[in-house]
Formats: C-alpha cells, structure tokens, sequence
C-alpha cells in the first residue's frame, strides 16, 4: 500500500526492455554461430575452406566472446561498483552506532523495525547539523524504505540496469521510487514531512525560514511548458510537487502533470503571501507595496519563527 502505484507499471516495462535485450543479444549469438558455420564450410561439404573464411571466423568469434563477456561480466562490474560506492561512504563517514549519534541510531533502529527489515542497515553522517530531529527521523524512514522497498537490491539493478539508460522512461521509474520512499517516511515520521522537505529546500540553516505551505502551494501556481520539462528529466519529483503531495495524502504525487488545485485551509489561517511569481510580471508589486506589505503584516513575521543562527556568546577575555 505504500508504493506509488506507477512503481509496479514502470518497473514491469523495465524488466521487459531488459528481458528484450537479453532475447535479442541471444538470437544475435545464435545467427552469428550460424553464419560462422555458413563460412567455415562450404556448399554442405564440411571441407574447411580456409583463407578470407579463416579470417572472417576468426572475427565473428571474437564478437561472440564480447557478447558473452558482457552477459557474464556485466553482473559483476555492477557488483564491484557497488562495493566501491559503499567504500566510499565508509571511508569518508562516521559511521552511526549506539555510541556516535545514539539518537540517529535509535531513529533509524525503529524506522527498520517499522519498514520489516530483518536487519539495522549502516548508516552515516557525511557532515552538517541537524536543526529538526523530526525532519531526520522522516529523512532516515525515506532511506529506509528505499531498501525495504527493494529499489537498491543487487538482482533489482541488473534487471533495471539497460532500462536505465533510456531517458524520460528511467526517470519517470526513479520518481515514482521516490514518492514509495517519502510513503515509508511519512508512515514514519508525519510530523516530520514538512521539516525533510524544508531542508531540501533551503539548507540545515535557513529551513526555519520556509513556509511549507508557500513552498506546497507552488506546484500548482508554477505552471508552464519549461516546469513540466524540467521535472520530466529528473530522477527525484521536483520539490514543489513533492512537498503538495506529502500534504496531500489524498492521492499520490504526480510523475507528469502537476496538480491541479491546492487543499482549502480549513479554517487554518496561512501565511500572507504577495502575488506569485508565476503570475505576469505586470501584476507583481513594486517596492513600496512590498514595504506597506510588510508593515501590515508585521505582527504574522514576529509570531513565525525566523531564527536561523546559533548564537555563541564568546567568553569576555581578561583585559587585567
């Protein structure tokens, strides 16, 4: 119930490209054993014509053995890449255990519990600081449920891997993996969806600054041919259409189209916000709306939290 039901659909056509491949590649050895048998002897009389058929042979063989080496290496370059990529988190992190990082550790101990994972999988911390312990713990149910969803299997990319060669099509696979992975998380960690999606967004440090619902609402005010572009091409949602569909439990999140209408406030007064920038540009507002804008407004900026920096009082030096 947590995939996104164009996961299924995307992977099967996946496995089917990749089935495709493997059928073609097969039927293309057998035709060239064919032909190969077709010039090592001549006219059914099984005498070796030697010569140019020697030759010929001698390259058709050589074509066969690269498309064997292809079939039975292929599965191990893959597995080497992905030993040397788990090299590098480990060489280049510290690792999360009950004594570095005990409360990360903990989340992610439960968010494995919570995925049916018969294992705690590593996990590591590459630098920065967490400002939302709640935003981490929606974060490490993403993750995890990226493994317990099956997306970084080993059998999984090699059956996926000539599928993901082909643009729009492994892209639109990715994103739907994606929308399964903020399902675990949100199933997770709700109240940490909003916090994940604002530090995407801005940054460990000025995510306090961002209005969720400012930032959810644009994916259906941001319209146009070049948003719908860009979001075709990339293997995660874009943000805006990712944080309306954590929003919006409702209904999926959308891998092409972008949604159509926000949800009502119900009763919830949001933000004030000025004209979006989606609008034309003769509609947005000069620099002295803005100012009175502000100045209206000026008891909602002082009640929303705009803290972004950790003060540190440096100790007064000893002048005596």
């Amino acid at each position: 119930a947590l995939r996104h039901p164009a996961e299924i659909p995307w992977l099967v056509a996946a496995y089917a490209v990749t089935a495709a491949g493997y059928v073609v590649l097969f039927m293309s050895i057998i035709k060239l054993f064919s032909t190969m048998g077709q010039w090592l002897f001549s006219s059914g009389s099984g005498e070796y014509t030697g010569g140019t058929s020697s030759r010929v042979a001698s390259s058709v063989q050589d074509i066969i053995m690269q498309a064997v080496s292809m079939l039975v290496l292929g599965p191990l370059v893959l597995f080497i890449g992905r030993a040397l990529f788990y090299a590098q988190q480990r060489v280049n992190g510290v690792r999360i255990t009950p004594t570095q990082f005990p409360e990360a550790y903990q989340m992610l101990a439960e968010a494995a519990e919570a995925a049916g994972l018969r294992r705690v999988p590593d996990l590591f911390e590459i630098g920065g600081k967490s400002r939302d312990p709640q935003a981490l713990r929606f974060i490490i149910g993403h993750e995890v449920g990226h493994i317990a969803a099956g997306h970084v299997s080993y059998f999984r990319l090699i059956f996926t891997t000539l599928f993901s060669r082909i643009p729009i099509l492994s892209s639109a696979l990715s994103r739907a993996q994606e929308y399964t992975a903020d399902n675990f998380g949100y199933r997770f960690c709700p109240e940490g969806a909003k916090g994940a999606i604002k530090v995407l967004a801005a940054g460990k440090y000025l995510n306090k600054q961002v209005n969720f619902d400012e930032l959810a609402d644009r994916a259906v005010t941001d319209r146009g041919l070049a948003v719908w572009y860009v979001n075709l091409l990339m293997s995660h949602p874009v943000i805006t259409w990712r944080a309306h569909a954590l929003r919006d439990r409702t209904q999926p999140g959308r891998i092409f189209w972008r949604p159509t209408e926000n949800p009502a406030d119900n009763g919830t007064p949001r933000v004030p916000v000025l004209i979006p920038a989606s609008e034309p540009v003769g509609m947005w507002p000069d620099p002295i709306q803005s100012t009175e804008f502000m100045q209206e407004n000026q008891k909602t900026w002082e009640s929303y939290n705009l803290e972004t920096v950790d003060v540190v009082q440096k100790p007064e030096k000893d002048l005596a």
